[in-house]
């Protein structure tokens, strides 16, 4: 039973990796094949870009005589990232599956059914680890390092076993997360800010002057070590095991791996059913009787679509992360503009201290003022990223019944899918906007116009060509609305076309008409006016009878 179910779970893996719909179409070996071959080719580029990063670490550390403390950072850092990727995992697969109490019904163990949910964690989890201990025991090899049979058995032992440490916490983790949830009543908004803090804290550790990073690793080794000493003891017995010349600190790091992922599944094991059948109850809201009011069906049908936006973590993070990076994007443009007296030019000024001739041609020919518009232009592009209305008319499935058959007009319908798109994405846009017109210096009534119109449109763009799309190339036999938002190829149109129309005057400027004399202001005007031609058509489609035709058609 256990590795039937543990079938399924691969299975499903793959179902979601090869965006199908439906389960029975993942068992296909030929799709199967293709994946691990996709996987395999993945863990080999990711290990040999990282082998670029971590030889001239073990370079440093081999000369000093801490070869232990290369392996060991080197298991930190696999642990820290696959604990990150898979606890969100954790949590929906194991604790919130929909098929938990379905499973429970039948006649099968509850230990198996906990059993292939967590060793389907595991093999997530070992993936992250196979590959960076993978990579740095490479880099060992072609740096002239030794290695015999018996430590290259203790290597590949300790990379599985790493895998436990990072699944363990990432059960714990995803168990505390799910009894959060439980007691609130927005837990997609709680689940989408977790998955934000996590996300920024894998920027925060990842991004940044790599270089510089493994200098200040280099320059503080012995303090280094001394942590790794004491506080992560475990990844210094790994480390120390991983050099192959002590089988006592290898058992120890087996201990540290095997107990408490042992104790934790026995913890699970014995509450799993308690734990997903238990129902803690949010505080029920007290009904008031007020007068009953009346709006109008496009208002009643933008606040559907926006309750099943805001009631869906998966919907939010795929179309809407757009507008969190732009918003971090705005803030770094900022901080960098203004910690430096150049205002406005001071990236440019930087950027041109490592590339002279590139950038100062991109100012020679654009100008300083043409350079303040760069930044409308950059919040336009970042816009194609959110394709709230990209898969608008997927998410409904097989309740589109219930709009067809609502005395509403396919002009309505389609309309009330734009305005929810741009309720969620204009404030943002707005609050970017402001931010670049109040903290660049010296940015011009032009500009500062320019840089709150630009996006407007973009944003406006991307919300009538994501329902178009939608309209016309969609599908309804998704299952779930994650599925519709991650898997809908709909989803790219709105994505590719939004970046492109609010680049193209720019694009064409810089390759054809540099030299024609025609100024970048004017590339400016005509880079608002396509947009906004485009947005007064595509909104007249949607009241036109092409688009009630359409509607009629969909779901035939």
């Amino acid at each position: 039973m256990l590795k039937l179910l543990l079938k399924t779970r691969i299975l499903a893996l793959a179902d979601q990796f090869s965006g199908q719909t439906k389960g029975k179409q993942a068992i296909n070996v030929r799709k199967i094949a293709l994946l691990a071959c996709t996987a395999v080719l993945t863990l080999c580029l990711f290990g040999f870009l990282l082998s670029k990063i971590l030889k001239p670490l073990y370079i440093n550390m081999a000369g000093m005589d801490m070869e232990w403390l290369y392996f060991a950072m080197v298991g930190g850092l696999a642990f820290l990232v696959s604990f990150m990727f898979t606890s969100i995992y954790a949590q929906g697969a194991i604790f919130e599956a929909k098929d938990n109490e379905m499973l429970l019904a039948m006649p099968i163990p509850p230990s198996a059914i906990l059993g292939s949910r967590i060793s389907a964690l595991y093999i997530l989890n070992a993936f992250f680890s196979v590959a960076f201990m993978g990579a740095a025991g490479v880099v060992k090899l072609t740096a002239g390092g030794a290695a015999d049979i018996g430590g290259v058995i203790l290597y590949v032992i300790s990379a599985f076993l790493l895998a436990l440490i990072s699944t363990t916490l990432s059960c714990l983790l995803g168990w505390l997360v799910s009894l959060i949830t439980r007691r609130i009543r927005r837990k997609a908004i709680f689940q989408m800010v977790f998955s934000l803090l996590l996300l920024g804290a894998f920027y925060a550790v990842f991004l940044g002057d790599i270089n510089q990073h493994l200098k200040t690793i280099t320059d503080n080794s012995e303090g280094i070590a001394g942590v790794f000493r004491g506080v992560l003891y475990p990844f210094y017995a790994m480390g120390v095991a991983c050099t192959g010349k002590d089988i006592g600190m290898f058992l120890i790091f087996a201990a540290c791996c095997i107990i408490p992922f042992a104790l934790v599944c026995l913890a699970l094991t014995k509450s799993f059913v308690r734990i997903v059948t238990t129902r803690s109850g949010v505080k029920k809201l007290k009904y008031e009787a007020k007068a009953l009011r009346s709006v109008s069906p496009v208002l009643a049908m933008t606040k559907k679509e926006l309750n099943r936006f805001f009631n869906s973590s998966s919907y939010m993070l795929n179309a809407g992360l757009g507008l969190v990076y732009s918003l971090g994007m705005t803030i770094m443009i900022v901080v960098s503009a203004n910690s430096q007296s150049a205002g406005a030019t001071s990236a440019a000024t930087s950027a041109a201290a490592a590339d002279p001739g590139f950038f100062e041609n991109i100012v020679n020919i654009i100008g300083t003022d043409g350079l303040k518009l760069v930044f409308g232009l950059l919040l336009a592009s970042l816009a194609a990223f959110s394709y709230i209305s990209g898969p608008s008319i997927s998410v409904e499935s097989n309740n589109i019944w219930i709009l067809k058959s609502s005395p509403v007009t396919a002009s309505q319908v389609l309309r009330s899918k734009v305005y929810a798109h741009l309720i969620v994405a204009l404030p943002f846009s707005l609050v970017c906007s402001v931010i670049m017109a109040a903290a660049i210096p010296e940015m011009g009534l032009f500009a500062i116009v320019f840089t709150f119109l630009m996006p407007l449109l973009a944003h406006i763009f991307c919300a009538h060509i994501g329902v178009i799309a939608n309209l016309y190339l969609g599908k309804l036999n998704f299952p779930s609305i994650a599925k519709a938002v991650k898997s809908n190829s709909a989803a790219l149109i709105p994505m590719l076309t939004t970046a492109v129309i609010s680049l193209l005057p720019t694009i064409l400027f810089f390759t054809v008409l540099k030299e024609s004399g025609v100024s970048f202001r004017t590339i400016a005007v005509i880079s608002l006016v396509l947009p906004a031609v485009l947005d007064t058509a595509m909104y007249a489609f949607l009241h036109s009878s092409a688009a009630q035709k359409r509607w009629d058609r969909v779901g035939q």
